[in-house]
């Protein structure tokens, strides 16, 4: 198998700290990196979830609010009751709240 030189610049302690736990679990940077390009080769994905912010209905409920309030503020008008009795479920199993 040929390789190739890939180059791409990093945050210098970010750096530092990326080898210190590749060299914790016994490889090398370039190993860590060959191994997440086979993983998103392979499963055509990255092989981890990638949030750019927290959902504002979630911040509410783990702020305090109740999930039906929410539920008014963020859900079409047309939510049928399967779908809030879902919700509710859901809700109320994750953060103990209804």
């Amino acid at each position: 198998m040929a390789t190739t030189m890939v180059n791409f610049r990093m945050d210098k302690d970010l750096k530092r700290e990326m080898e210190s736990v590749c060299k914790q679990m016994g490889m090398s940077m370039s190993a860590a990196f060959t191994i997440f390009a086979k993983t998103v080769s392979r499963e055509k994905r990255i092989p981890f979830d990638i949030y750019a912010e927290q959902p504002n209905a979630l911040i509410e409920i783990e702020s305090g609010g109740s999930a039906a309030g929410i539920l008014k503020k963020y859900a079409d008008s047309k939510l049928i009751k399967k779908e809030k009795t879902a919700w509710d479920h859901v809700v109320s199993k994750k953060y103990g709240k209804k």
